[in-house]
């Protein structure tokens, strides 16, 4: 590690700031902390936001006075180090350093840094720049298991024991996460998927968010200057055997995600019901703050959902078909109604519902992967965008409403612009959701129509198909049938739509209503699936979803991240 920092931090490089660089924002100045060779002075506002010079400098000191032994090396790489620190900041130049909302949510919520790359590409050093900018960061590499027996002092690397120095940092990270801190890096090579597949597990079972960084060195897949830098004298063989073995690693699949539970420090805070108080006031955009606590956005959103579904069902007319339609008795409350579904979210949806087999936190599925098998996923992989977003950056999104079927509940969402669509937005919103003969035209329909969060499933249901739920309602819409207006409630209305029923290998074979020949809903008088006076399906195979349309969306700021 001393290496790697001489060579990104030179000694004999001194520092000299231009008028443009002493007038950088706050986001450059942590930067300029951490790869300026000596402090430079920049307002801080809080010293939990910001890296202090002091600090940094204690950081340059230390490898500096690692590096005097190195000479020879340094004479080796003079090429890079003449670049001097104005190069130097764009090797760390990531977001999750430099920008001070993220940063918050690293703190507050969870996050796990998994670095990757052959020794001396200079993830060492990108460790310690997180360690710096994030202080109760927890750093673990199976190359300190080799200093355990001489208690810090010497590196002793014994190839025979390797299994039990990987097992020796697995057990730490393990540790970790059950206590909840964050940010947890991963300092190991990680060049194999199969290297980095105990921490994504750990990762997924604990709620992490992972975050994969290789660092942005020039010679990081340079095999000879890679034998020439990294610090433990890694042969030229392996090095170039770890390059050549270098694969990318596929998540299941891409998203905006709403904060996962609170870190260490943060989940002992005291949430009352009186902070959710805002989602009664959905016409007003909340300020989004670098200060607050991103974890109540999901409590909000899960609240607002849980509170239209119970206004929804306490309505007469829709209580009296659920019931009916679920074999329920005629005295079932509205919790026997909501005990139809399970949730579907970390944390869970509502209270005393089970839990489905397959929880997430809420998120907006951006682009399913499947580990890389999925049409289109390599592709979709290699995009810049996708790789530059999913180093730490925000999103605004817009709720719009909530689907109801037999099947799912989901919000419906608006993705933020045109921008953000043609770059990340890669689920299939033209999949085919109704047969042939039943009337209904098959549309175009407009990029992003198939954005939701699911919420609540019937039991056995898949969480894929809450998106096909939302595809059938906008079909519906776009062949102007949109449905029957039930009730105005609190900043919304809900209307009432009546589908052919759907048979699908995911869903349970029940239908929410079957509608009687003489019922007021029949098709024949308010959706027309009749053709020429003809039906093309038996009356009594249809259901109905409930939609309820807010009358102004909710604002809610996510993270594009990968669930690996």
């Amino acid at each position: 590690m001393g290496n790697i920092c001489n060579f990104l931090c030179p000694k004999s490089v001194s520092r000299c700031l231009s008028t443009s660089e002493l007038d950088a924002t706050i986001h450059d100045s942590d930067v300029r902390l951490l790869c300026a060779n000596e402090a430079v002075p920049v307002p801080v506002e809080n010293s939990d936001e910001h890296v202090t010079a002091v600090v940094h400098k204690e950081l340059v000191s230390k490898h500096q006075e690692k590096s005097n032994n190195s000479t020879h090396d340094q004479l080796k790489s003079i090429s890079y180090s003449l670049q001097g620190p104005k190069v130097i900041k764009e090797y760390v130049k990531f977001p999750f350093l430099t920008d001070n909302e993220i940063g918050n949510w690293i703190i507050k919520s969870r996050f796990m840094f998994i670095l990757r790359g052959p020794p001396g590409s200079g993830k060492s050093f990108l460790s310690e720049c997180i360690r710096i900018r994030f202080p109760m960061a927890k750093i673990f590499s199976a190359d300190d298991f080799w200093y355990l027996e001489s208690n810090g002092c010497e590196y002793q690397f014994d190839i025979s024991r390797l299994s039990e120095a990987h097992e020796w940092c697995h057990n730490n990270v393990y540790n970790a996460v059950c206590s909840g801190y964050s940010p947890i890096v991963i300092d190991n090579t990680n060049t194999r998927s199969w290297e980095a597949r105990y921490y994504t597990e750990m990762a997924r079972r604990f709620h992490y968010f992972v975050i994969m960084v290789i660092p942005q060195t020039p010679w990081r897949f340079d095999a000879e200057t890679l034998a020439m830098r990294n610090v433990h004298f890694v042969s030229l063989e392996t090095i170039e055997a770890k390059v050549r073995n270098f694969e990318h690693i596929y998540p299941c699949y891409y998203g905006w995600f709403w904060p996962a539970p609170p870190s260490e420090t943060y989940s002992k805070l005291d949430i009352s019901d009186n902070s959710l108080d805002i989602v009664s006031r959905p016409a007003k955009r909340r300020k989004s703050s670098i200060h607050s606590n991103p974890c109540m956005e999901v409590n909000r959103l899960l609240k607002w959902g849980w509170d239209v579904l119970n206004t929804i069902i306490e309505l007469p007319g829709v209580h009296y078909e659920l019931i009916n339609a679920f074999g329920l008795p005629q005295d079932a409350t509205v919790q026997d109604v909501i005990s139809h579904w399970e949730s579907a979210t970390i944390p869970d949806f509502g209270t005393d519902l089970k839990t489905c087999n397959t929880p997430s936190i809420p998120h907006i599925t951006a682009k399913f992967s499947k580990y890389g098998r999925a049409t289109g996923a390599e592709h979709y992989a290699l995009r810049r965008s996708v790789n530059e977003n999913l180093l730490g950056k925000l999103f605004t999104v817009q709720i719009t409403g909530l689907v109801i079927t037999s099947r799912t509940i989901g919000a419906r969402v608006k993705l933020p612009n045109d921008e953000v669509i043609r770059h990340l937005w890669a689920a299939e919103d033209q999949e085919v959701v109704f047969p042939d003969n039943i009337g209904i035209m098959p549309v175009n329909r407009p990029t992003g129509c198939r954005a939701h969060v699911t919420m609540a499933l019937a039991t056995g249901v898949s969480p894929a198909e809450t998106g096909l739920d939302l595809l059938r309602v906008v079909d519906m819409e776009l062949n102007n049938r949109p449905g029957d207006h039930v009730a105005i409630i609190k900043n919304g209305s809900v209307r009432r739509l009546i589908i052919p029923k759907v048979h699908c290998s995911t869903s349970p074979e029940r239908r929410l209503v079957q509608v009687p020949n003489n019922s007021n809903y029949h098709p024949r008088n308010n959706n027309n699936f009749y053709v020429n006076g003809i039906s093309s399906v038996p009356p009594s195979d249809y259901e109905t979803i409930y939609v309820y349309d807010l009358d102004f969306p909710q604002h809610y700021r996510v993270t594009f991240a990968a669930s690996y």
